[in-house]
């Protein structure tokens, strides 16, 4: 699918134009978690791999 509706879970790649830092949310929970926001929606995530 393209999009992830409202209340659905997804696996998902991110491109990102420079580096940033993550881990895995089981080894650095701090790390692991990460929240999109485009205009008036936000989307929040962990790393699992």
């Amino acid at each position: 699918a393209d999009e992830i509706q409202n209340r659905e879970v997804g696996n998902v790649i991110i491109k990102t134009e420079k580096p940033i830092v993550v881990e895995d949310f089981n080894n650095m929970q701090e790390l692991g978690r990460f929240v999109l926001e485009r205009n008036d929606t936000c989307a929040g995530g962990i790393i699992v791999k």
